[in-house]
């Protein structure tokens, strides 16, 4: 899959690039801020169900190069 750029991202599946901007990391969900030369986008994970994020959720850093695929849902928020 190529990746898009924040700018273009719509509501579906996609991959994006770029850096940790901000993150939290809850008990059951992480919240990741991602920016890249166009514009930030927040990646919201569940850790119940993607077990397998843990460890790399375990060593982010602000400003660690990422690269997240998933499904894209527009928020009010």
């Amino acid at each position: 899959m190529e990746r898009t750029y924040i700018k273009d991202v719509t509501p579906g599946y996609c991959r994006v690039q770029g850096f940790v901007e901000n993150f939290r990391n809850k008990r059951t969900m992480a919240f990741i801020v991602v920016k890249d030369i166009t514009g930030k986008l927040q990646v919201t994970i569940e850790k119940e169900k993607h077990p397998e994020l843990l460890e790399m959720l375990d060593r982010l850093t602000i400003h660690s190069v990422v690269t997240f695929e998933g499904e894209v849902v527009a928020s009010e928020y």
